[in-house]
C-alpha cells in the first residue's frame, strides 16, 4: 500500500514558471530554493541567498507543507488571511494552502522602493494529505518518488548532480 502524496505547486509570477513537487510520508525529501543553479527552485534576485529556504513535509501534528528559512535576509509568509509572518531562521513553519512566500524579507531602505515592489512572491498551492505507512510497511517497502509528477521532471527545475 503506498501513501497518498502531498502535491505542491509553487508559482513564480515574475518568470511565469510553476514548479510541481510531491511529498510522501516517511521520505526525507527537501526542496531547496535560492540563487544557486543546482537548487530545485532557482530564483534570480540580489537579495536572495544561494540557499534561501527549504520546503519539506511536516508530520506532526498532522501532515502539512513546511518551510525553513536559511537566509541572511529572511523569508516572509503571507497567509491567506493577509497576515504576514517573518519566519524564524532554521525553524520549520507550516505553510497553509494559498499562502505567498515573500523573499527576501529584509529590504534595504536605500533602494527607495516599497518592500512589496522589491520582494519576490511565490504562490503556494497544496493538494492531498499523505497518510502514514501501515504498521507492516517499512521505509524500504515504500516507493520513492522522483521530482515531478508520476515520473516526470518538474517544470523548469534543475536536477542536482546532472548538470555538466
Amino acid at each position: 500500500m503506498s501513501s497518498e502524496p502531498l502535491s505542491v505547486s509553487i508559482g513564480d509570477a515574475v518568470t511565469s514558471r510553476t514548479f510541481h513537487f510531491e511529498f510522501r510520508s516517511g521520505e526525507e525529501r527537501v526542496v531547496l530554493a535560492g540563487r544557486w543553479p543546482k537548487c530545485d527552485i532557482v530564483l534570480e534576485h540580489p537579495g536572495i541567498s544561494n540557499s534561501h529556504l527549504e520546503l519539506r513535509l511536516l508530520e506532526t501534528p498532522h501532515f502539512q507543507l513546511g518551510i525553513r528559512d536559511l537566509s541572511a535576509n529572511g523569508t516572509g509568509l503571507q497567509l491567506p488571511s493577509g497576515d504576514i509572518l517573518r519566519l524564524a531562521k532554521g525553524k520549520d513553519t507550516p505553510v497553509p494552502d494559498g499562502s505567498l512566500i515573500l523573499l527576501p524579507y529584509k529590504v534595504s531602505d536605500k533602494c527607495g522602493k516599497p518592500p512589496a515592489s522589491v520582494r519576490r512572491a511565490l504562490s503556494v498551492q497544496v493538494a492531498g494529505t499523505p497518510q502514514a505507512p501501515s504498521a507492516g510497511q517499512s521505509q524500504l517497502d515504500k516507493p520513492k518518488k522522483a521530482e515531478g509528477r508520476e515520473g516526470q521532471e518538474p517544470e523548469e527545475t534543475a536536477k542536482r548532480g546532472d548538470e555538466g
